[in-house]
């Protein structure tokens, strides 16, 4: 259940959400916390419904993807008429900047005093004007992004900051902790695991949509402010892999069913029709031309090389491989994960403190 309080503001920021709505085929509605089975009030950006697929779209504003998934959880089970979909919004990727940053591992790995100097000897070059731009430069390329999405989006401060300090927490802290006692004066300082983490990972093993705002350019907002020219923003979500999470394309799921062991076509067909039944309603194919008979989406497949017929069961090809690995760490292979966990007979019923208290 939706709750009146603190209903989204008419401006522009509310109108953000309004076009991302539009454009998934749902309606905004002004409210900024909905209510679960639970009886608790969970916090979100947004709220929209979707009345011909009976979907409830939730733009959820907790910094933590697990959180957001128990939300999923404690509000479907209080709407078991409506199919509830969560997004969760992310303004900071610690990995994707460092990564912007450091080369490689080795040039990740920071010693204190050389940084100082070498941050020193910057400031002298940068006093020249061709000095400064480049820094000027660098550093805009690294905050713009988020500074973009503050300036178009009211996200909770707190949210975001407990964000960021979760994915600080991959950091080897031991080893830099014992950097300080070894030398006080001179610690190193190796940021090498912040330029390994997905920090999508965990909201697609949970099936929350990551909504990767960082990626949204200046003129992505602008489109979307403007309230209009909604069949762009929705190429645009599709460009970021994000519209096919709400609308997944039939024919990529029967190539990351038969990726993920699902190998027999009967079982591929059960899967692909299990997406409309959990509020995905199946948008267009990508690979191959629009159908829409299962089984002949899965030999136009064959046909044109993406899967090939082993001696018990399909297999993917190594072109099929490549049209997988451009989207594995996309938001829309959340949907992929929550096909398959409902589709596994196997059932882990083993629950261990640490999977509630990971960053």
């Amino acid at each position: 259940m939706a709750r009146d309080a603190d209903a989204i503001p008419p401006n522009d920021k509310g109108r953000i959400w309004a076009s991302l709505s539009q454009a998934l085929g749902a309606e905004l509605r002004e409210h900024r916390s909905i209510q679960g089975v639970s009886g608790l009030d969970h916090p979100v950006q947004a709220i929209a419904v979707d009345d011909k697929n009976s979907r409830v779209l939730v733009f959820s504003a907790e910094p933590n993807p697990r959180v957001a998934a128990l939300m999923q959880v404690d509000v479907q089970a209080a709407m078991p008429d409506s199919k509830v979909l969560v997004a969760r919004p992310i303004v900071f990727d610690l990995g994707v900047m460092s990564r912007q940053v450091f080369k490689n591992v080795d040039d990740a790995r920071v010693d204190i005093a050389s940084f100082v100097r070498k941050m020193e000897r910057l400031s002298r070059i940068n006093q020249s004007k061709k000095g400064k731009a480049r820094a000027e430069k660098q550093m805009e390329e690294l905050l713009t992004p988020a500074a973009h999405v503050f300036a178009n989006v009211a996200l909770p401060a707190l949210s975001q900051i407990v964000d960021v300090l979760q994915q600080f927490a991959h950091l080897d802290w031991p080893t830099i902790l014992n950097s300080l006692q070894v030398d006080p004066k001179n610690p190193v300082v190796s940021f090498a695991a912040l330029m390994e983490i997905d920090n999508l990972a965990i909201d697609r093993q949970h099936g929350v949509c990551p909504l990767p705002l960082y990626e949204f350019k200046e003129a992505d907002w602008e489109l979307m402010a403007s309230g209009g020219r909604i069949e762009d923003v929705q190429e645009r979500l599709k460009q970021l892999d994000i519209y096919q999470y709400f609308f997944p394309s039939p024919d990529q799921i029967v190539l990351g069913s038969v990726e993920h062991g699902i190998t027999q076509r009967n079982e591929i067909v059960t899967t692909v029709k299990k997406a409309p039944e959990l509020g995905h309603p199946l948008g267009d194919s990508e690979l191959v031309p629009n159908m829409t008979n299962i089984p002949d989406i899965i030999e136009a497949l064959a046909d044109r090389g993406y899967v090939a017929e082993g001696e018990h069961a399909l297999t993917v090809t190594a072109k099929g491989t490549t049209a997988r690995s451009s989207i594995k760490f996309r938001p829309r292979e959340s949907l992929l994960v929550k096909l398959f966990n409902r589709f596994s007979v196997k059932v882990d019923a083993t629950i261990n403190s640490k999977d509630f208290f990971k960053p």
